[in-house]
This record gives C-alpha cells, sequence and structure tokens, in this order.
C-alpha cells in the first residue's frame, strides 16, 4: 500500500469504460457549464471504527476504506494476505508499539463479491502515531486519487490539477503535482478507455457508429510509408447522417473554426456549423487533425465537398492561411462563384486592434462593417481614413465584400462573425481532455441530444399551424408594431413601387422621418435589410399590412417551420454495447508518438487578444478602504503608530521586541506582507474558503502586528495552529521557560498540539 512520485509510470492501463459513460450526454441543450455538470455519487469517507461484521460489496471496496482510514487517523497497514477468498493487513509499527490493529476480511459463500470483516481486535494504539514529519501519506496512491475523485472527473474531465490537490487537503495532507495528475489520468482511463487503446479502438467505434446510423461518413488520412498492417493516425473525419440530410434544410451559410485538444496527445478538432431555421447551431461535420495548417483545413473543407454537400455556400471564418488556401484553391469548388468566402467581423476588429492598438478605431470599424446602405458605410470607411491613413491602407487590402454588409450581396444572411464554431467549441471544451474514441462518443451524443430537443419543437411549430420558426415570428412581429407608425405612398401598382415614411413611434427625438422605397416585384428595399437578411422589415411589412398583402412571400424558405421541421426530420440510432460491436477487418490505428504531449504543465495554445480581456476591477486601499490605491502606496500608512492596544507602541517592523529570535524573520513571508511588497502572498490558503475580502477588526491586527505575525493571520473564527504559523512559533522558542515570548504576554504549545500537526515530538 505504498506508492512514490517515482513509481508512477506514463502508462495508464484501464478495462472497457464505464457503463455509466452515457451520464455526459443525458442533459438538457445549454452551454457548457450546463449540460456538463452533474451531482456525482457522494464520496464515501469511514466516520469510527471498524467492527466485526461490516460488509463491503467487494474486495476493492475494503482496502479503500482501510486506505480512508490509514489517511485519517494517520495509521500505516502492511497488507499480510491477499488473494479471491481473502484479504488481511496490520499496523506496520504492532511491535514497535503493540499496537492491536489488524483487519481480517473474507468473501462471503456463493457468488456474491462481498466481503465481510471476520477478526478486528479494536481500535489504533493511542501511541500508534505515523511519521508526522511529512505532509504526505504513502495510502495517498494515484490509485486511491482516482477512486476518490473519479465521479468528479466523470462530471468535469477539464478540473485542473491544482483543484483536485486543494480537494485531497481534507485529507489533511498535500500531495505532489505528478502524482495529483497521474490520478486524474487513471480516472479518465477507467471512465473513458485509456489513450493508447482509445487510438486501437477508434475504428471499431466508427464502423460500429457506421452500421448503427447507415449513411454516416467517416475518413481517414494515413500517413505514407506506414508498417503493414498499421495506420498511424493522423486526421480522422465524421459527419452523421442525420445531419448531412438536416443541413439541406438549413440556410446556405457555413462557419468554420477549430479548437485544441489537450489530452496526453495533442491534436486540433475543427467543426463546420450550420444555422437552423430558428437561428440555433447545427452541427455539420469533424475532424481531428493534427495541426491548423495549408494541408488540414484543405483536407476538411475537401472532405466536406464530397461528402457533406455540394451546394453553393458561404463560409464564414478568421484568416487562417489554410482557410484562405482552401477557398481560393483552383478546382476545389471552394473558390468562387461554387461558394463565397466571408471573414468574422469581430476576428478581423481584433486584428485591427493588434495592429493599430486604438479601440475606438476598432470601433467604429465594426460599426462601418455592418452598415446595409452605402452612404453609411461611405461615412464610417472615411473616418477611419482620417484617424488613421494605415488602418484604411490595411482594409483596403481585403476585399470589400468579405467583411461588409453593404457590399456582400446577401450570401451571409447576415451573419457577420464565426460564433456559431466557436458556441459549440466551448460547449465540447471540457471534453478536449478525452481520449480520442470518448470524444468522438460526446460528439455523437451531443448532437443526438440538440435533435430530439429540437424535433419536438419544430413538429409544434407544424402542429400549431405556425408558418415560421418562433425566432424569425418574433422578430417579424416586432417589425410589425415599428411599421404602424409608417405611411406608405403608392408609385407604382403594377411593378409594386412604394415610398415608405417611417414615423417616430415612441422612439428616440429625432428618429423617424426617413424614405425609404420598396420594390415588390425584386423584393428590394432601399435600406437593404431585406436582401441581406432575407426577411422583410418595418418598411415591406408596413406596405403589406396597407395594401392587405401577406409577407410570407418575403421570408426566404429556410425560415418557415416546414424546413425546420426537416433539419430534425431524421433519427439517430443507438450504439450497442460493446460486446456487440461488429468486427472491423481494417489496418490498426495507432497513436503517433510525436503527438505525445511533452512533461510539465502545457503552454495554452489560445493566442489572447483584447477580445479576452475583461474591464478591469477597482482597486480599493484596505487600510482606508478608499479607492484608486492599496495598502502599500496609502497616504495613511506609517511606518510608527502610537497608542497600541494596552497602551504599547507597535512598530511598523515586524515584532517581537526581542529581535534575537528571529532568525529566519528576513527570509520569512511575513515580512513581504508587512513591508507591502506582495500583498496577494497568502491567497493560496483563502482561496477555497471565500474570506480573502474580509476585513479585520484593527484592534486584533495590532496584536497580530506587534507579534510578527501580520503575515499569518487567519481570516477565520478560530486560528488554527498550521505548520506555518509553527514555524513562525518555532522562531520564538525559549528553551529555558519552554515558551514563545510575544510583546504582551507568551503562549505555550503542548506536545499533543505538536503531533496532531505531523511535528515530530522529539528532537
Amino acid at each position: 500500500m505504498t506508492e512514490s512520485d517515482e513509481d508512477d509510470g506514463d502508462t495508464v492501463t484501464a478495462t472497457a469504460p464505464s457503463s455509466h459513460f452515457t451520464r455526459m450526454y443525458d442533459l438538457p441543450e445549454g452551454f457548457t457549464d450546463a449540460w456538463m455538470s452533474g451531482s456525482g455519487e457522494k464520496r464515501f469517507t469511514p466516520d469510527g471504527e471498524f467492527q466485526v461484521g461490516q460488509q463491503f460489496d467487494n474486495k476493492e471496496q475494503v482496502i479503500n476504506m482501510v486506505s480512508l482510514y490509514s489517511i485519517k487517523w494517520n495509521q500505516f497497514y502492511r497488507v499480510i494476505e491477499s488473494d479471491k477468498h481473502k484479504w488481511v493487513a496490520q499496523c506496520k509499527r504492532n511491535k514497535e508499539c503493540d499496537c492491536p490493529s489488524r483487519i481480517r476480511a473474507t468473501k462471503n459463500k456463493g457468488n456474491l463479491d462481498t466481503f465481510t470483516i471476520v477478526r478486528y481486535p479494536g481500535p489504533r494504539s493511542a501511541t500508534c502515531v505515523g511519521n508526522t514529519d511529512t505532509t504526505d501519506h504513502v495510502a495517498l496512491t494515484s490509485d486511491f486519487i482516482s477512486k476518490d475523485v473519479i465521479d468528479i472527473v466523470r462530471t468535469d474531465p477539464s478540473i485542473k490539477v491544482h483543484t483536485i490537490i486543494e480537494m485531497l487537503k481534507e485529507y489533511g495532507y498535500t500531495v505532489s503535482y505528478r502524482r495529483t495528475w497521474m490520478g486524474k489520468q487513471k480516472a479518465i482511463a477507467e471512465i473513458f478507455g485509456g489513450w493508447e487503446k482509445s487510438y486501437s479502438e477508434l475504428p471499431c467505434f466508427m464502423t460500429t457508429l457506421q452500421h448503427s446510423n447507415p449513411g454516416t461518413i467517416v475518413e481517414w488520412y494515413p500517413p505514407p510509408n506506414t508498417p503493414t498492417g498499421y495506420m498511424q493516425f493522423q486526421r480522422g473525419f465524421w459527419a452523421f447522417k442525420a445531419s448531412i440530410h438536416g443541413f439541406k434544410h438549413c440556410r446556405p451559410v457555413l462557419t468554420i473554426d477549430g479548437t485544441h485538444l489537450y489530452g496526453k496527445y495533442k491534436g486540433t478538432l475543427l467543426v463546420a456549423m450550420g444555422c437552423d431555421a430558428n437561428n440555433q447551431i447545427f452541427p455539420v461535420a469533424f475532424a481531428v487533425v493534427e495541426y491548423e495548417n495549408g494541408d488540414s483545413w484543405p483536407w476538411f473543407m475537401a472532405c466536406i465537398r464530397q461528402f457533406v454537400t455540394n451546394r453553393e455556400l458561404c463560409v464564414i471564418s478568421d484568416r487562417h492561411g489554410g482557410i484562405v488556401r482552401a477557398m481560393n484553391e483552383v478546382g476545389s469548388t471552394w473558390e468562387e462563384p461554387y461558394a463565397h468566402h466571408r471573414l468574422c467581423i469581430r476576428h478581423l476588429a481584433s486584428n485591427m486592434h493588434t495592429h493599430f492598438k486604438d479601440i475606438h478605431l476598432k470601433n467604429l470599424f465594426v460599426w462601418t462593417a455592418r452598415q446595409h446602405q452605402k452612404k453609411k458605410f461611405d461615412g464610417g470607411f472615411k473616418k477611419i481614413g482620417e484617424m488613421s491613413l494605415e488602418a484604411r491602407q490595411f482594409l483596403g487590402n481585403i476585399p470589400p465584400e468579405m467583411w461588409s454588409l453593404h457590399h456582400d450581396g446577401g450570401y451571409r444572411y447576415g451573419t457577420i462573425t464565426s460564433n456559431l464554431a466557436e458556441v459549440f467549441n466551448s460547449v465540447m471544451k471540457n471534453v478536449r481532455y478525452l481520449p480520442i474514441t470518448a470524444l468522438v462518443q460526446v460528439s455523437f451524443y451531443r448532437v443526438n441530444a440538440y435533435f430530439v430537443n429540437r424535433r419536438e419543437t419544430s413538429k409544434m411549430r407544424l402542429t400549431d399551424d405556425h408558418e415560421h420558426s418562433p425566432h424569425i415570428t418574433d422578430l417579424i412581429d416586432k417589425n410589425r408594431e415599428k411599421a404602424k407608425h409608417h405611411s406608405v405612398t403608392p408609385f407604382d401598382l403594377g411593378r409594386g413601387i412604394f415610398q415608405v415614411e417611417t414615423g417616430c413611434g415612441g422612439r428616440t427625438l429625432g428618429k423617424g422621418g426617413r424614405k425609404q422605397t420598396v420594390h415588390l416585384q425584386r423584393k428590394t428595399c432601399t435600406c437593404k435589410k431585406m436582401e441581406i437578411y432575407k426577411i422583410p422589415r418595418s418598411h415591406v411589412l408596413a406596405m403589406c399590412r396597407q395594401h392587405s398583402l401577406s409577407y410570407a412571400p418575403f421570408v426566404d424558405k429556410f425560415f418557415s417551420s416546414d424546413q425546420y421541421a426537416a433539419t430534425y426530420h431524421r433519427v439517430f440510432k443507438p450504439i450497442p454495447n460493446r460486446d456487440y460491436w461488429p468486427t472491423y477487418n481494417g489496418p490498426e490505428i495507432v497513436h503517433d508518438p510525436s503527438m505525445l504531449r511533452a512533461k510539465g504543465r502545457p503552454k495554452s495554445t489560445h493566442i489572447k487578444n483584447e477580445m479576452d480581456e475583461g474591464p478591469r476591477g477597482t482597486v480599493r486601499c484596505g487600510k482606508c478602504h478608499q479607492t484608486g490605491h492599496n495598502r502599500a502606496t496609502c497616504a495613511k500608512r506609517s511606518s510608527r503608530h502610537k497608542g497600541g492596544p494596552l497602551g504599547m507602541e507597535v512598530t511598523a517592523d515586524p515584532g517581537p521586541s526581542d529581535r534575537s529570535v528571529l532568525t529566519l524573520q528576513a527570509s520569512h513571508r511575513s515580512e513581504d506582507v508587512w513591508l507591502g511588497l506582495d500583498v496577494q502572498v497568502d491567497r493560496c490558503r483563502e482561496q477555497l474558503r471565500g474570506l480573502s475580502h474580509m476585513h479585520v477588526d484593527d484592534r486584533v491586527l495590532a496584536y497580530v502586528r506587534a507579534a510578527g505575525f501580520y503575515g499569518l493571520h487567519r481570516l477565520v473564527a478560530t486560528v488554527p495552529l498550521d505548520r506555518a504559523l509553527l514555524t513562525a512559533l518555532l522562531e520564538r522558542w525559549r528553551q529555558d521557560t519552554h515558551s514563545f515570548p510575544l510583546p504582551v504576554g507568551e503562549v505555550t504549545v503542548t506536545l499533543g498540539d505538536v503531533a496532531v500537526h505531523t511535528y515530530r515530538v522529539t528532537g
């Protein structure tokens, strides 16, 4: 029952994934935090002593229980006998301290796996205390940790190792980062399957997926010169049949994006997303590739063209070189006029901010890019040139149809960002830490959840005779209210030419009085909104209202309830249990060793820019409670204070009065806190308690400062004697009086106090 950090190897093996794996997907639709959260089972901690006759579900539970008991009471057990019928362990120091602690559990008769304690002479000896000069415990192995956190990892595979370390501190020990990391990896392997095994199982799972859901597309890209019978994984593409069919009923707009994987092996998940009649994201296709580069993006886009759709599409993305290459490759059918590449305005605005460092220029660009009318666009573009000639030249090198709604030609359907793909990536964020087969399973269950929920909603729209989706109906209703305040003047009834003058309708003073021309035969309006969004706005609706015309012919067909229902008509079929997977006869897929993630904390692959920055918080002084400065720079902070408690003088230099006892004070962290060099030095102790912003009464702080414990004070009702505080006390130890002198009074710590906090009681 012992383990060291050095014993942990890199290989994590596991049995087949747990039957609870599908718990992750039986959740309502929503963002990451909603569908990845869950309660998990209650963690089991022993309370009290073992008893003869006490039963356990299996032998593993007996071992886990004894480990928990050992950790709780700082005991150390040695396994004496262990086989499939019995398990016996006794205290390691039974000879040294005459400890009677010994436990024997045997398997019950019959076919049951349960074990029962048949011998337990009683509780441990009161004098049997383990090695207290340590912050670790040998029973806190990576196997123990994996079992302890398995339900938490099942709920949130992206949980940080440092968070698990803080959770494990409830046992009174601090486990090393490496051992905790190994414990998490073993938990992931137990739930979702091992990393290496996941690659070999991937083709079997994909074959099963295609058998259970005929028409589902799976495409591999093997690297050249692979050994016979083996295929080293480099890229894999998949698109569900239901998604392929459903995308035919979505507007011809595709947003694409990539997101990095953070598991044991590196990689990138590429996604292609559509948008349904209700303006909701619609997953179309996926791929796992080595990186985003000039080869992987063209390959991904070629798979979409070959297996998913050959429609004329508008593709919205960032300016990644691989995407630009894919969209301009001659003969790929992604070039004009077969497809139309448009840039995400938000990403382009971020690029401008990176180049020119001007938030006002960035905001002006976004305003200009969103304008529908030529006059407003020209005015905004002119102002950009007045603010920065370089910025105007920067935009001049990019065709305006790629970033301007006015020049778009209606291909975007009003979509200005690639946010649809990014939203789905955020939903997948918590599963980017999983083995590859588990990741594919997540995509399957996630997309199925979309179909199940939206299929019912879309059917109800048809049943209730709604002509359009809920989103479009709400939008038209709002514009119909605005249309009530407009006036319409006919000019050519034969060709359907009208002039509409807008009214204020309770809006801001100065609004209204604008004139627009509506041409019914051409389905155009000089405001350009109907051509851009494919939905009639208030000008067209006002004309329809006055002449008792239906607005339905002016709504694009992809917003109808018929198309909405057809999008989610196809049904996903369940994937059978692993025992019933069909035989896979192709080459075995193995991992690429070059993609193994290096040891140590991985560098963030996300390139941060101003889009990641939130509003800065206000700095508030902890002394005078005014804003604009901190305690270290406070004008009221002086180097010497008079009139301390009981009339004593309190010096700003950390006490006590007898400086000879402060042999380690200069290197102690309380020194930095006192001098204001690092006021956050103690935040690590307060992080999980939510007490870092509590104000301590100055009368109490005066005593704490005088004693030299300012950097060690505890913002809790009771002050536990932890290792840092005991260290500070030991610096003030006086052997002649066996006490710790303070400027006011003294404190005595008993050997019992020291033993409880894992210090040696001798020496």
